[in-house]
């Protein structure tokens, strides 16, 4: 989700972060936590579940910036379940929300996602064309 998810639809813009939707079901959130403790042996910081249900986001890395969270707004991983696209990378499918999903998960008063609202809206427009 975020700034990535909108290059993939074709509005690209400057990010410093990678932002990732899991979803809030406790074995799924466990599944992640090993995954992230796989991929980053280094991470000092003992995750737990609770983390992710008392926080809104939870910052993984600084560099790069990966925040993970259980929902962004009202956007959350079984709600974007019939929104999602993929794409493949080296063999790897990778999920990302599909654009009304997107837009929904941008609905914030945040200079930004007004912008990217805008610009998203615009390019879904193009796409029923």
């Amino acid at each position: 989700m975020g700034a990535r998810a909108c290059a993939l639809h074709g509005h690209i813009r400057a990010t410093q972060d990678i932002d990732v939707l899991i979803q809030n079901a406790r074995e799924n959130i466990e599944k992640a936590i090993l995954t992230i403790r796989e991929m980053y042996p280094h991470l000092k910081e003992d995750l737990t579940a609770e983390d992710f249900y008392s926080n809104v986001i939870v910052k993984i890395l600084d560099e790069p910036e990966i925040d993970v969270s259980l929902s962004a707004w009202s956007v959350t991983f079984d709600s974007a379940q019939g929104d999602i696209e993929t794409i493949v990378l080296e063999d790897v499918a990778i999920p990302y929300l599909g654009i009304s999903s997107l837009i929904k998960s941008k609905d914030t008063k945040r200079e930004q996602d007004l912008w990217d609202i805008r610009v998203l809206r615009e390019i879904q427009k193009n796409k029923e064309k």
